[in-house]
């Protein structure tokens, strides 16, 4: 009898201490840290050009952080930030075909969204804002040349992009257990980019923008807290002076490693 009654003992506790987690899950504020890395390929050159920039291969490094308040386990807060540089890109006279200076480009990409997955459907869909800022210095180091607007042969070209963004998002499992699974997301954003410069007359530029990020890739679980991502990510935008012209496409793959904690 006592050995039966310290079984079902056991038992009780067992089953106890299995729902804890559960119930601690609710009641405690879920994080996710993604470390990123995306090397990106960008051609940026506009019509009426009379040069022309050798298209830039950009690594970018920078990461996400996902908070889930409790008790709304289907909502959370992402914010990523990821930031990326090239140097010594060529700058060629396209009549001549000549190479008559350099460039360096600097891009800082800020996004904060709020998701909601609806529950049992693999659906996610998100809301929120983004801010980019690229900064573009073009030296001439041919003799005798100058850049008219500036009187110099710098030209420093900044842009601004600010933006409201609404999207969606798929994920689908390829095992029972979902370790490993397939996912896409397309998000679009419209707002306004401020585009300045330091010629000696210069005078801001605001454009309306449209833009458009993409991506797909592969997720594997590989344990309860640890996820490693493969995409393909492709970000739209104009790099002209019209909304729908001259359309800048920067993508390439990234890969990323998420770990998951719980604070109570």
């Amino acid at each position: 009898m006592r050995l039966r009654q310290a079984i079902l003992a056991a038992t009780l506790a067992a089953t106890a201490g299995a729902a804890v987690p559960a119930a601690a899950q609710e009641s405690s504020w879920q994080f996710a840290v993604t470390p990123r890395f995306q090397y990106s390929f960008l051609n940026f050159n506009a019509s009426g050009q009379t040069s022309r920039f050798e298209p830039a291969t950009i690594p970018f490094y920078g990461g996400t952080v996902e908070v889930a308040p409790p008790g709304l386990r289907n909502w959370s807060f992402l914010l990523t930030v990821m930031d990326g540089s090239d140097y010594g890109g060529d700058f060629t006279q396209i009549a001549s075909g000549l190479r008559i200076g350099s460039y360096e480009i600097h891009r800082r990409d800020i996004e904060a969204l709020i998701r909601y997955r609806i529950e049992g459907t693999g659906v996610s869909l998100f809301g929120g804002f983004r801010y980019i800022r690229q900064r573009v210095r073009t030296t001439l180091d041919a003799p005798g040349f100058i850049f008219f607007n500036t009187g110099t042969p710098l030209f420093d070209n900044k842009i601004n992009f600010y933006l409201a963004e609404l999207g969606g998002g798929y994920s689908h499992p390829l095992t029972p257990r979902g370790e490993h699974s397939l996912f896409g997301n397309l998000v679009v954003g419209l707002g306004k980019s401020r585009s300045t410069t330091n010629a000696i007359n210069d005078v801001p530029f605001n454009l309306f923008a449209v833009t458009f990020d993409a991506n797909a890739g592969y997720n594997w679980q590989f344990a309860n807290c640890c996820a490693f991502q493969a995409r393909y990510r492709a970000f739209v935008f104009p790099a002209g002076n019209r909304t729908f012209k001259d359309l800048a496409v920067q993508h390439g793959p990234e890969v990323g490693l998420t770990f998951r904690f719980s604070i109570h």
